[in-house]
């Protein structure tokens, strides 16, 4: 009864962490309308060195 692991294309990591960084809208909002949690964006964004 194991979850299998979404993969997520670059673009699409790319497209989230931009998305976030948006001053007028949330990150948790984005992260619920894109279906991942908040810290994973948050993650992607560090390792790509945008400040979100």
């Amino acid at each position: 009864m194991g979850n299998t692991r979404r993969k997520y294309t670059e673009e699409f990591k790319r497209q989230a962490v931009l998305a976030a960084g948006r001053p007028e809208v949330s990150r948790s909002r984005v992260a619920r309308e894109l279906g991942v949690n908040e810290s994973l964006n948050r993650r992607r964004a560090r390792e790509t060195g945008k400040v979100i």
